[in-house]
């Protein structure tokens, strides 16, 4: 809610946030569903014109975290990670107590390298939403990142035990088993973990 305003500026405020997320519902991803790996030019033009509505809310309330992260989330998905990420990390620190602020820069901690930032983040995002079996998935990938499979294995036990036999916790829980083991190679970003865990066999075996 924008503070300080006058009644008409409230109502403009918020009509421009909504005017915002209207464009882009379709062209972000949301509770980890997948998109396409670009979007396209008129994916493009929508993100860039809800980017500029934000920063015209963000003129009016320069603390509305909301706005922080769904413009990092638009940023994120034009490939300016770096941008995205900082924007995140605005909006976290500014409410703390919110876990999809935390999660949602721990996911793009881990994918800038930033593999410490990443678990502790997404440790923060896990005080908050503890029953959360996605986030542990999240720290076990960014346990291993950081070269930590002991830890990553439980984090990823965890995740199963609150969302019992997720297809991608499985694998991620025998890549780390297998690196464990010294079966396989400590990854050295997200894309190697995601290329394991698309190879590795359930069961253990290669």
């Amino acid at each position: 809610m924008a503070t300080g305003l006058k009644k008409e500026e409230i109502a403009r405020h918020n009509k421009l946030y909504k005017q915002a997320n209207d464009l882009i519902r379709n062209d972000i991803m949301v509770d980890g569903q997948p998109l396409s790996a670009k979007p396209n030019l008129f994916a493009r033009i929508r993100l860039r014109k809800a980017i500029g509505l934000y920063d015209e809310v963000l003129k009016m309330n320069p603390q509305n975290w909301a706005t922080y992260f769904m413009k990092a989330k638009a940023l994120h998905r034009l490939g300016e990670s770096k941008l995205a990420f900082e924007l995140m990390l605005k909006a976290h620190h500014g409410n703390p107590t919110i876990s999809g602020f935390a999660r949602e820069a721990g996911i793009i901690a881990l994918q800038l390298g930033h593999f410490s930032e990443g678990v502790n983040l997404t440790e923060d995002a896990i005080k908050n939403r503890p029953e959360d079996g996605s986030l542990y998935s999240n720290l076990g990938l960014g346990q291993l990142l950081c070269g930590n499979a002991s830890k990553a294995i439980d984090a990823l036990y965890r995740a199963n035990e609150l969302e019992p036999n997720h297809p991608f916790t499985l694998r991620l829980l025998a890549v780390a088993q297998a690196i464990k083991a010294g079966k396989i190679p400590y990854p050295h970003s997200d894309k190697d973990v995601f290329k394991a865990a698309r190879r590795i066999d359930v069961g253990g075996h290669r």
